[in-house]
């Protein structure tokens, strides 16, 4: 098995070597499908379970499973309202951690920032970066999106601070 495994991490090195525009039109959409999908792909997963016939969506009736984003359903507009609202709050959590990460780079040039404090965002960034390139399930990038929290909240406080100062 590892010896498989092996073998396909280098066929993909290969492969997205050798055609780089490839390489970079898989990794686009997977951050796209994968790391950028607000609700990390439960609802895509909730989608794929069997249910029952009378409460199946209509665009996959012949399989016996429903579409977790059929608006013609009440699950459906519930999911796309849900989806819509995790969209927002992960992209405040996005915005607040850059903040957040370029104020603790900011404290780091200036000395005042502790090494530990470190340890969240390169959590995050590490985890990224792993997962980007190993793995292909949204839901298991969503530890690493919580450790943007405290970072994004180190953010707030330094837009907060400097409104303040103005």
């Amino acid at each position: 098995m590892s010896r498989d495994a092996q073998d396909s991490i280098s066929m993909s090195l290969a492969t997205f070597a050798s055609d780089p525009s490839y390489a970079a039109w898989f990794f686009a959409k997977k951050l796209g499908t994968e790391w950028l999908d607000p609700s990390f792909q439960s609802l895509y997963i909730a989608g794929c379970g069997i249910m029952r016939t009378d409460s199946q969506g209509r665009t996959h009736a012949d399989d016996g499973r429903f579409d977790p984003a059929d608006a013609t359903l009440p699950h459906g507009l519930a999911c796309r309202a849900l989806e819509c609202v995790m969209d927002g709050q992960q992209s405040v959590i996005y915005l607040g951690a850059t903040i957040g990460g370029a104020a603790l780079v900011a404290e780091a040039r200036k000395k005042r920032a502790k090494t530990l404090e470190f340890a969240l965002p390169c959590a995050a960034f590490m985890g990224f970066v792993v997962y980007t390139l190993w793995e292909a399930k949204g839901m298991y990038t969503l530890p690493f999106f919580l450790c943007l929290i405290p970072l994004a909240a180190r953010g707030f406080a330094t837009l907060a601070s400097r409104a303040r100062k103005h």
